[in-house]
């Protein structure tokens, strides 16, 4: 049941030897009919099947909120299993999986029933739609785990996949998940942000942070025919290249399972058995302690907005963007939140062994001869007297 929807191929296009996608002969099917033989549009039920997940029960305990303590199937997972009655008139049940699909989905569901506003059609009563949401947004919580460490000066994020597909997954375009890191001084001062996303504009600094994401687009042979330019885009009908995915595997993942489901990483590695990934930053001087967040977006605005501009044919792309402004600009969903103090530096110990010796004292004189940024100590870019004192202060004072 669940292959039906969420394998999307898009079948004018057969794959090549070489892994391109070129078009069929058009108005005639797809000569093989063969799923893994047209462009790949989603593939998360053929994530599931290449999972541990569809070779038994992973202990997961109650991470979606079911009596089971392992799990298995799409349905454990998005219609767990509780103990309630099947029917106003009936006493509880054990086992009962409950009939309320949970997806990922925070807007949409409103901006449907904004849309078509008679209940008795739609169902969507106020109540039920807040319910679902709420459901949506839990289980977005508990798909991943975020530990953080302190790896030589930088500080580490690992991001745990704990679903049964990639993270994330199903439809690809405007959905990103990413890592926002805040850094505070002593003062609890904002030294330094990555990843910061403004809710206002609905606007993301992708530049410095990872955007976990799939993105379709061109290639040139494509562009050739349509007139679309070659590179990444949201015309998903046209599209017949990955150009990125990034996206973190579930459990049980090995590159050449995922190759033949046509869902291999782009443009990023993962090794065998990964069902994690990790991303350092920097810490930068004078930070004590750090906070960092994982992210989820339903439908960014660069999609939001190509929706509303490409549609020319009616007021279809215009009514959507009306109704993601007026519910938020699809809030974002954050998955995982943490903070992890930092040690205070040791500034002196310029070799980096944890102790101050002669070879720190060696280290700065050769640094300062040679006007290098370690040892500019006062930080103002000259290197004199004051940078002599303030290493001297430093290495008196010792590490902590």
């Amino acid at each position: 049941m669940c292959a039906s929807c969420h394998d999307v191929s898009n079948p004018i296009y057969s794959a090549q030897p070489d892994g391109s996608y070129t078009l069929n002969d058009l108005d005639a099917a797809h000569p093989t009919g063969n799923v893994y033989e047209t462009f790949p549009e989603q593939r998360t039920y053929s994530e599931w099947l290449m999972s541990d997940f569809a070779q038994g029960p992973i202990a997961i305990g109650d991470r979606y909120e079911t009596q089971l303590n392992e799990v298995s199937s799409c349905q454990d997972c998005h219609m767990p299993e509780l103990e309630s009655p099947a029917c106003l008139f009936e006493d509880d049940r054990p086992n009962y999986s409950n009939h309320a699909f949970s997806g990922s989905n925070n807007w949409v569901l409103r901006a449907i029933r904004n849309m078509n506003t008679n209940d008795f059609v739609t169902g969507l009563l106020p109540d039920l739609v807040d319910q679902a949401i709420d459901r949506n947004e839990e289980m977005m919580r508990a798909a991943s785990d975020m530990e953080l460490s302190i790896v030589d000066n930088n500080l580490n994020v690992r991001i745990i996949n704990q679903s049964g597909h990639k993270l994330p997954s199903g439809y690809p375009e405007g959905r990103r998940m990413w890592i926002n890191v805040k850094f505070f001084d002593a003062s609890d001062a904002v030294i330094a942000e990555h990843g910061a996303y403004d809710d206002m504009t609905a606007e993301l600094t992708t530049s410095d942070t990872k955007v976990y994401e799939m993105k379709l687009g061109l290639d040139a042979h494509a562009s050739a025919l349509t007139g679309v330019p070659e590179g990444p885009s949201f015309h998903l009908t046209l599209a017949n290249k990955v150009f990125k995915d990034n996206r973190i595997p579930p459990r049980g993942f090995t590159n050449a399972n995922f190759e033949a489901i046509q869902s291999a990483p782009i443009g990023y590695s993962y090794d065998d058995g990964d069902f994690w990934d990790d991303t350092q930053f920097v810490i930068p001087k004078g930070a004590v302690r750090a906070e960092a967040r994982v992210r989820y977006q339903l439908t960014s605005k660069e999609y939001i907005e190509f929706l509303r501009d490409e549609n020319t044919t009616n007021t279809a792309g215009q009514d959507i963007y009306d109704q993601w402004v007026a519910l938020g600009k699809s809030p974002v969903i954050d998955m995982d939140e943490g903070m992890i103090e930092i040690a205070p530096p040791c500034p002196a110990d310029l070799t980096g062994d944890g102790n101050l010796d002669f070879f720190d004292v060696s280290a700065f004189l050769g640094a300062f001869s040679n006007m290098q940024p370690e040892a500019d100590f006062t930080g103002d870019g000259l290197y004199n007297f004051f940078d002599v004192s303030a290493f001297l202060n430093a290495f008196s004072a010792g590490c902590p």
